[in-house]
């Protein structure tokens, strides 16, 4: 088995040297949908997410670009699985308890600024999506695309993909 890893995937060499290690071979090139697939099943499509702070890029301010490859997965019949490296998530419903960072800081200065502090300080005028709403967009993706949401710990995301990916030694 060959895996084809996406050539716009940043941030993998813990990947890629897993793969070396374990004598895994793989080719990276330009890929329809995801980051991580086999060559010979193209219906299966890893999309990995370096944790919840990219994924609220995803369902937040990239939302069109983002559903748009979900229906494209979804089109072609893939199996979308994003896997997201967080230690401290294991499923879609624990995302609601994310501490969001961008929502803290938020709240932190719009405090001060109650306050009369830090009024240099900008920020937008309403505060960053709660992870609540994060939790219901994932859901939505779901039902409407069938995209999978799974986590992992950053140590463990070579060996899921391969898992995910179904290889057999």
């Amino acid at each position: 088995m060959v895996i084809q890893i996406d050539s716009r995937e940043r941030k993998n060499e813990h990947i890629t040297a897993y793969f070396d290690a374990h004598k895994i071979k793989y080719v990276v090139s330009k890929m329809y949908v995801g980051d991580y697939q086999r060559i010979d099943n193209g219906l299966v499509c890893i999309d990995k997410k370096f944790g919840l702070d990219e994924v609220y890029n995803c369902v937040v301010k990239d939302y069109i670009r983002f559903s748009d490859e979900c229906k494209r997965a979804k089109a072609a019949g893939v199996r979308l699985v994003m896997l997201i490296e967080d230690d401290t998530i294991a499923s879609l419903a624990h995302v609601r308890e994310w501490d969001n960072p961008r929502r803290k800081r938020w709240e932190k200065i719009n405090a001060e600024h109650a306050n009369g502090k830090k009024l240099k300080t900008k920020i937008p005028a309403m505060p960053p999506v709660s992870s609540d709403r994060i939790e219901k967009r994932m859901a939505t993706l779901s039902k409407r695309y069938g995209v999978e949401w799974q986590f992992c710990r950053k140590e463990d995301t070579a060996r899921r993909i391969l898992e995910i990916l179904g290889y057999e030694d």
